[in-house]
C-alpha cells in the first residue's frame, strides 16, 4: 500500500462508512512509516445506532475507526500513539511511556495538560501529546509558535519527543521500515458462505500476508483503550 515499507497494511474497509477507500489510504500514510509499524490493521467501520459521534479506538495494535472521525487526521496521530505507547515502542523493555515514572515526574512538573480529553488518565494524555509532538517536531518553529501556552505542558510532551527520538524519530517522515507488527492472519470465508458471500465467484488462493524477509518481526501487545482508559483517572489540571 506505500512504498516505504514492502509490506502492506491490511483494511478491513465496509462501504457503508461514509467516505471513500482513497482518505484511509491518505490519512493512514501520512503518519511516519516508524510510527506506522506499530499498527497492524486499520478497520473503518459505519457509525452505529446509539454510538458516542466521531468513535475510536485501539486493541491489540489494530485502529478501528467509526464514522465522522474517518477523515479526521487527528484520530489517526492519536490512536497510533495509543499503539506506540501502549506497543512498548518507547522502552527497550516493552513497558508503556505513559506508566512510567519518567512520564509521571514530567507529568507533575507541568501546570496543564493538552485540553480536557488528556485528563482521562495517563494513556489518553501521552496519545493526546502525540498530537502536539508531531506537530512540534515536524513544524518549523514548532509547537511554541502555535500557543503561547506551552510552556504549561513543556516538559510532558518534551519527554515524548526525546523518548520518539531515542527510539529512531518515530514522529518523524522519512526513511523505510525496518521492523512490522505481523499481519493476522487470513480467515477464509466458511464454505457454506463461499457463493453467497463471493456472488458465486470462484474464491481464489489465500494470500500471503507474513511481513517480508529480513523485516525485524514487533512482538503483538494485548490491549484494548475501551477498556484500560476506563481505569485510570490522571489528577485534575486546568
Amino acid at each position: 500500500m506505500y512504498t516505504q515499507c514492502p509490506t502492506p497494511w491490511i483494511v478491513c474497509y465496509n462501504n457503508k462508512s461514509g467516505y471513500p477507500l482513497s482518505t484511509v489510504f491518505d490519512l493512514f500514510g501520512r503518519l511516519p512509516v516508524k510510527s506506522r509499524a506499530y499498527v497492524r490493521t486499520i478497520m473503518i467501520l459505519p457509525q452505529e445506532t446509539g454510538q458516542a459521534k466521531g468513535y475510536a479506538y485501539t486493541a491489540n495494535q489494530d485502529i478501528v475507526i467509526y464514522g465522522d472521525e474517518i477523515d479526521n487526521f487527528m484520530i489517526y496521530i492519536h490512536e497510533t500513539g495509543h499503539a506506540l505507547d501502549l506497543g512498548g515502542a518507547y522502552s527497550d523493555d516493552g513497558s508503556w511511556l505513559s506508566s512510567s515514572d519518567d512520564w509521571l515526574n514530567s507529568y507533575n512538573q507541568d501546570k496543564a495538560v493538552v485540553d480536557g480529553y488528556a485528563l482521562t488518565n495517563q494513556f489518553e494524555n501521552v496519545a493526546q501529546n502525540h498530537i502536539i509532538d508531531s506537530y512540534d517536531a515536524n513544524v518549523p518553529g514548532g509547537f511554541g509558535m502555535l500557543n503561547n501556552g506551552w510552556r504549561k505542558i513543556y516538559h510532558q510532551y518534551a519527554t515524548l519527543d526525546r523518548k520518539q527520538k531515542k527510539a529512531g524519530d518515530r514522529l518523524v517522515p522519512g526513511g523505510q521500515c525496518s521492523k512490522r507488527i505481523p499481519n493476522d492472519d487470513i480467515i477464509p470465508f466458511p464454505s457454506s458462505w463461499t457463493s453467497r458471500v463471493m456472488n458465486k465467484r470462484a474464491v481464489g488462493e489465500k494470500p500471503n500476508v507474513d511481513i517480508a524477509p529480513g523485516l525485524e518481526r514487533i512482538a503483538p501487545v494485548e490491549f484494548d483503550t475501551r477498556e484500560i482508559c476506563g481505569r485510570y483517572k490522571a489528577s485534575h489540571k486546568h
